[in-house]
This record gives structure tokens, C-alpha cells and sequence, in this order.
């Protein structure tokens, strides 16, 4: 049987009000590397979580809005205006729920940046306010597959051991990011302006993206290999 993969999705209200949205190439690069995706709308209701992991093989968070900077003990800077504290409690509860059963997570952008705040880290609220030259991490919407910078990978990672590769070239759509990384984690990619890229836990159940490879996988056949290891951890439950 194919893995069933749950991917939360809510309510889109800066684009469209009362309907719930998620981008279709997160529904089908779970379908073209050998999953079932099975879509979790948010609900103010966390008891559900429980329910979606008992019944799923595998979690996949995916991007959207900033995370509420009061999860992780401080106050929003002011260019952090876009959040959903509604979101951020359900997909928490999803992240606890599918860990306790020891079944696999994978994040994209937000998702990495909540995985980070579950487990106990933090994150730069905004790259572009920090007093350093950093590179661009916020490229166009209208070239999604466009590769944009360049991540090192760490040859220690299971990311490395699944791409196979020092480095890769990626898109970027963020403007916040890991500042101190989760206990249990370890980095497994960086920019070159020290901006966190991946990250794991040591159990290597847990893994994460801060670029958007659902936008690339189709260009960039060896990208398919994330969704690829995420169907096939998926697949053992």
C-alpha cells in the first residue's frame, strides 16, 4: 500500500477569504514520488491532531505565514504582521502527535521554522533587519523554480547520504529563519551568509527545508529525492 502523507492547510484569507487553499505542487510531489496526500484543514480543535497521526503514515508542513514570535518568548518586530496563532497551535499539535508515534515529519520554510520552535529554538524574526550583509532569500513569486543561491551540505547528514551532493543551487521565499537551532537537531545545510537551509534530529525522523523544493522537483530531478525519502520512511508505518 502507498503511504498516506497529511499536509495542513487553512484558511486563506489574504487572497481568499472563507475558502481553505494549499498550492496544487505540494499535493503533487507527494503523488509523483510514491505517496498519498491526504490534506488536514486547520481547526481551532487540536483533539484532531491526535486522530490525523493515528490514522497517517507520515506529516508534511508546508510553508505560508510568518510564525507568531510569541511561541517562542518574544515580541513581534515590525515586520512581522502576518500570522495565524490559530495555524501555528494545530500544526504543533500535528508535529507532537505524529512524533510520539515515532512517524516521520518533513517541513517546508514555515514548517521547518515551526519544527524548530517545537522542539525549543528560535528564529530570526526578519534576515533583512540583521546588521550583516546576507544574500537574497526572497526572490520573485513569478519564477518559483528559479535556483537563486547556493546551500553547502553537511557530509554528516542523511540529507547529504539522500542528494548526494556538497551543494546545491535552490529557490528562496522567506524572510525569517532558524536563529538557535532545537535540541536533538543538527544543521544539514547553510547559506553562505550562515543562514540555515536543513535541519534533522538525531533520529533522523525529523527532517526539514527552509527553500521550496515543490517548486523544483519537476526541473530538478534530483530534488524529487526529499519527497522521495519522506514517502519511503512513510511507507514503514
Amino acid at each position: 500500500m502507498l503511504p498516506k502523507i497529511g499536509l495542513s492547510f487553512s484558511e486563506a484569507f489574504d487572497r481568499t477569504p472563507g475558502n481553505f487553499l494549499i498550492p496544487s505542487n505540494y499535493i503533487n510531489s507527494i503523488i509523483d514520488n510514491g505517496g498519498i496526500p491526504v490534506i488536514l484543514p486547520v481547526t481551532s480543535d487540536t483533539s484532531f491532531a491526535k486522530e490525523y497521526a493515528m490514522m497517517l503514515d507520515g506529516l508534511l508542513i508546508p510553508g505560508g505565514e510568518d510564525i507568531n514570535p510569541l511561541l517562542y518568548g518574544e515580541d513581534s518586530m515590525p515586520k512581522v504582521t502576518y500570522m495565524n496563532m490559530v495555524k501555528d497551535e494545530f500544526e504543533i499539535a500535528l508535529i507532537k502527535e505524529f512524533h510520539n508515534l515515532g512517524k516521520p515529519i518533513m517541513g517546508i520554510c514555515r514548517g521547518m521554522q515551526l519544527i524548530n520552535v517545537v522542539f525549543g529554538g528560535n528564529l530570526i524574526q526578519d534576515i533583512p533587519s540583521r546588521e550583516y550583509k546576507c544574500i537574497s532569500h526572497e526572490q520573485a513569486i513569478e519564477i518559483p523554480s528559479e535556483p537563486t543561491h547556493e546551500i553547502n551540505i553537511n557530509k554528516s547528514s542523511f540529507l547529504y547520504r539522500t542528494l548526494g551532493k556538497e551543494s546545491i543551487v535552490v529557490n528562496s521565499y522567506h524572510h525569517q529563519a532558524i536563529d538557535r537551532i532545537a535540541d536533538g537537531f543538527i544543521v544539514s545545510a547553510i547559506a553562505k551568509d550562515g543562514i540555515v537551509e536543513a535541519i534533522e534530529n538525531k533520529e533522523k525522523n525529523i527532517f526539514a527545508v527552509q527553500w521550496h523544493p515543490e517548486c523544483m522537483y519537476k526541473r530538478f530531478e534530483d530534488i524529487s529525492k526529499i519527497f522521495k525519502l519522506l514517502c519511503e520512511k512513510a511507507s514503514k508505518h
